[in-house]
């Protein structure tokens, strides 16, 4: 067997392979070993009739392709053994000649597990500030700190889950629950992500752009109006026509904030709701921290390895992507490419740079998993290699933050 190995870009190879015909006896005999049995030649018992006419049945086409599918995954396996390659993937295979008495040509093109050169890691430093004195070029900040402002937040919004609505025939106020219409349009065309049906807000949390709730002050139930606002784009400052149409004003009637109302969320009292609020508040803002820190890391060290990401693993990672946001989604997933004006292939150029960069930290990782000694080949459950990771971002994170 000959072999031509020529290494293209991003992690890829193409394999050139010629096969003697005199080495493809035993696979043209295996297919007609295959073939005998499947056929019904009269005068013959099964798997006993003569080559000849096996192919003659079944037809030279059928024979040769038969003789292929054994042939070619040996094939090129053992001209991957070989090489000393590490395939990540399925080859792409272009046939240039097959045939029982000619030589058996072909390319086979594959991405291979990437050489990484990693930078020096184990001198990476971050710099941790607290918020209030976060300067300009400092990406990172620590502030598990809970106010009282946040747990008031939290409790406001888990009244209002429990609050009582009733609809009345007056202008709307601060706190009343709303449902309207709206869209805008800038220079008389219409924007998708300007405009919405049965919007429902409480009226004074300013959830919308500046300025728009304060439109909505005294409008009552059928009534519509216009107004224009400026809102910050992309581009700089742009002045935005709305229309509105107000379809609710109710009545808010907010629960007690007592022992009765703290038993709906599992505790016997205000103050330990509060406190279970407040360590839930920290928690995520930790967890918010890590990810942030752990984000900083990989992207310094990204910035000082040297690897080529193979093609089919951003592939790989664009469908995982894509098939999450559709199970997330479910019905409304058609509804939702519609409202972007998208097509799938679309959506998968756009997730493609953020896929790269994920693909990218997770080649990392195991690089200096393994040259920290923490990869073991005996991990193979998904919740083996996970605490794998967690190993190596948290010696990461120790020698970054010292």
């Amino acid at each position: 067997m000959k072999i031509k190995c020529e290494k293209l870009p991003k992690s890829k190879v193409k394999l050139e392979i010629e096969v003697l015909k005199e080495d493809l006896t035993k696979y043209f005999d295996e297919a007609y070993k295959k073939l005998s049995h499947q056929v019904n030649i009269k005068g013959f018992r099964e798997g006993k009739a003569p080559k000849l006419m096996v192919i003659e049945s079944v037809g030279l086409n059928r024979y040769n392709s038969t003789a292929l599918d054994i042939a070619l995954p040996q094939i090129y396996y053992q001209a991957v053994k070989d090489e000393k390659l590490v395939p990540i993937c399925q080859p792409q295979v272009n046939i240039k000649q097959f045939g029982e008495n000619e030589n058996f040509i072909f390319d086979a093109e594959v991405d291979l597990m990437p050489e990484i050169k990693l930078g020096e890691y184990k001198k990476l430093k971050i710099t941790l500030v607290p918020s209030s004195s976060r300067g300009k070029n400092q990406k990172l900040k620590i502030n598990s700190e809970v106010t009282k402002e946040e747990i008031e937040k939290i409790i406001k919004r888990l009244r209002y889950q429990s609050a009582k609505f009733t609809g009345v025939d007056r202008g709307a106020k601060e706190g009343d629950n709303i449902e309207i219409d709206f869209d805008g349009s800038v220079k008389g065309v219409k924007r998708d992500n300007l405009q919405s049906k049965n919007y429902p807000l409480i009226l004074g949390e300013k959830v919308l752009v500046p300025g728009f709730e304060d439109e909505l002050v005294d409008m009552k139930k059928g009534e519509e109006k216009e107004f224009n606002l400026e809102v910050k784009s992309s581009a700089g400052k742009e002045k935005v026509d709305f229309k509105v149409k107000m379809n609710a004003v109710r009545d808010v009637e907010l629960p007690e904030l007592d022992e009765n109302f703290s038993k709906k969320f599992g505790h016997d009292s205000v103050d330990k709701l509060i406190s279970a609020i407040g360590e839930s508040i920290k928690v995520e803002k930790e967890q918010t921290y890590r990810a942030q820190l752990e984000h900083e890391i990989l992207e310094q060290i990204s910035e000082k390895s040297k690897l080529d990401v193979p093609e089919s693993l951003i592939e790989q990672e664009v469908s995982r992507k894509i098939t999450q946001m559709q199970q997330q989604m479910g019905a409304v997933w058609q509804q939702y490419l519609d409202k972007m004006g998208k097509t799938i292939e679309d959506l998968r150029k756009e997730i493609a740079p953020g896929a790269e960069k994920q693909v990218k930290f997770g080649l990392l990782l195991g690089e200096i998993a393994r040259d920290m000694g923490l990869l073991k080949e005996s991990a193979k459950t998904q919740q083996e290699q996970e605490k794998i990771v967690k190993e190596t971002m948290d010696k990461l994170i120790e020698m970054a933050t010292k």
